[in-house]
């Protein structure tokens, strides 16, 4: 999906929550991270799951709620965070710190705006999935993005995994055309997104996979346990830092010489606006700072290529971990 030319990089109110139930309810269970052994992979919620009718055995994680009411990031005095010990010093010019509890306040404060910033996203993708994406895979008119694309980049990892490997597909959407072509080269394959909406719409149009409703920056998958992990056009919709974030799980998601294939910006670019109807946030480094950042993670990279959509584009990366 592609940015737009002249980006609205404010963020627009999101609509009212309704009235949440007083009705009583029972913890669900706890449950472990994934068993390799097990056919479907499993989640370690971060509070309750509730089972989504009519999708199940589908399970729905959702992140710790902001709190309500006006909430912004705070510019931060800028010092070093190594301190005497790290051999730095504090510039004499520089204002004094801000006491430890205000440290604490923007850090919650920068936590809630980007839970807002992927809800916004979630939300999104339940009001536009038909016109985001059609039962044939086609893309939305005048996005710029040709999904004919998938079957040569799908193919290609397939090539290099090892028969029934096990691959996850962040950000699968409605499983077409990424989640389908996976499990089409005979792949077990996991499907994580956390738009309802498109899920059940998965559910329908590749029910060879497995599927689960969860915010991917509040994921957890059982160390060692995949081959691959696939993210085709969803990473690029997490803010920054909780991408930063997930690449360090993903390569502990990843046997050692597995594979992550994703789509990263290619130049940064960060703003909120109208797609296929509906409100969306984005959040791009350039793709020279992805490829440092996959490298720290021990995802080191094998090839990267800008694909042009448009106008603008994207950076298709491969990594191995290592």
């Amino acid at each position: 999906m592609d940015k737009k030319d002249k980006p609205d990089n404010t963020e627009p109110a999101l609509p009212a929550e309704p009235t949440e139930s007083t009705e009583a309810t029972e913890p669900a269970e706890p449950i472990d991270r994934i068993d390799p052994a097990e056919p479907i992979d499993r989640i370690e919620p971060v509070e309750p799951i509730d089972r989504i009718d009519p999708l199940e055995p589908i399970e729905r994680i959702e992140p710790g709620e902001p709190a309500r009411g006006e909430s912004r990031l705070v510019c931060m005095i800028a010092f070093s965070p190594h301190g005497p010990a790290g051999g730095r010093t504090r510039r004499p010019d520089l204002p004094p710190r801000p006491p430890s509890g205000r440290i604490r306040a923007v850090e919650a404060d920068d936590i809630a705006t980007r839970a807002r910033q992927r809800e916004l996203v979630r939300r999104g993708y339940d009001a536009i999935s038909w016109a985001y994406r059609g039962d044939d895979g086609g893309s939305a008119d005048g996005s710029g993005e040709d999904t004919s694309r998938y079957a040569g980049w799908v193919g290609e990892l397939a090539a290099l995994l090892p028969q029934r490997a096990r691959v996850a597909d962040l950000g699968c959407g409605a499983g077409i055309p990424a989640t389908r072509e996976l499990a089409g080269h005979g792949l077990q394959v996991l499907g994580i997104d956390f738009s309802a909406v498109q899920l059940s719409r998965a559910r329908q149009l590749v029910p060879a996979a497995s599927l689960v409703q969860a915010d991917m920056a509040a994921l957890h998958l059982t160390a060692a346990s995949l081959d691959a992990v696939v993210s085709l056009y969803a990473l690029i919709h997490l803010p920054l830092a909780d991408q930063q974030a997930l690449f360090p799980r993903i390569r502990d998601w990843l046997r050692p010489g597995g594979y992550l294939l994703a789509i990263v910006g290619a130049e940064q670019w960060t703003g909120t606006d109208e797609y296929c109807g509906a409100d969306m946030f984005w959040d791009h480094a350039d793709a020279g700072s992805y490829l440092r950042w996959l490298s720290a993670a021990r995802l080191e990279p094998v090839w990267h290529r800008f694909i042009p959509e448009g106008e603008t584009g994207h950076v298709l990366v491969l990594a191995r971990a290592r």
